[in-house]
C-alpha cells in the first residue's frame, strides 16, 4: 500500500492512528505499507510568503506556523489568466506537523514491524535537515 504526497499531514493525531489501523488491518500478512510525510524541518524552514508568476498563472502562497496547535495553515491565491482577464481562486490548507518519532511510535503501537525511514525519495536514511521522510514499515506476523 502506498500513501504519498503528505496525505498523512493532513490527518491530525487522532486520524493518523485511525487511519494506520485500517492500513493495517486491510494488508495481507508480511506486506509493506509506505508513505511520506514533510518534516518538522521542512515547516520550520518555509514559514513565509511566496510569489510566483508564470506566464498564465500568478500566484501568491502565505504560510502560517502555529506551534502550540503544531499545524501549518496554507493560504494560495491563484490569478489565473482568462482570455483578457485573471480569474482568482483561493485554496486554503491545514498541515498537521507529525515528528518521525511520534509517527514511528503510533506505527508500533498498531503492530507495523521493520519501520524504516528514509530521507524523502532516497535511500538515505532520515535525518534532522530531511524536508520529506519516507516510512517503509512491514505488517507483523
Amino acid at each position: 500500500c502506498i500513501c504519498c504526497c503528505d496525505r498523512v499531514n493532513y490527518l491530525n493525531e487522532n486520524y493518523a492512528i485511525v487511519f494506520f489501523e485500517k492500513v493495517y488491518n486491510h494488508l495481507k500478512k508480511n506486506g509493506k505499507f509506505i508513505f511520506d510525510i514533510s518534516t518538522e524541518y521542512k515547516y520550520n524552514s518555509m514559514n513565509e510568503t511566496y510569489v510566483y508568476d508564470e506566464e498564465e498563472v500568478f500566484y501568491i502562497w502565505e504560510n502560517n506556523l502555529d506551534k502550540n496547535t503544531n499545524t501549518m495553515s496554507m493560504e494560495i491565491n491563484f490569478f489565473v489568466k482568462d482570455k483578457d482577464k485573471y480569474s482568482r481562486i483561493t485554496e486554503l490548507q491545514t498541515h498537521y506537523i507529525h515528528s518521525v518519532l511520534s509517527l514511528e511510535k503510533i506505527l508500533n503501537s498498531v503492530g507495523f514491524t521493520e519501520i524504516k525511514v528514509y530521507d524523502g525519495y532516497t535511500e538515505n536514511l532520515y535525518n534532522d535537515t530531511s524536508i520529506r521522510a519516507t516510512f517503509v514499515c512491514k505488517k507483523g506476523d
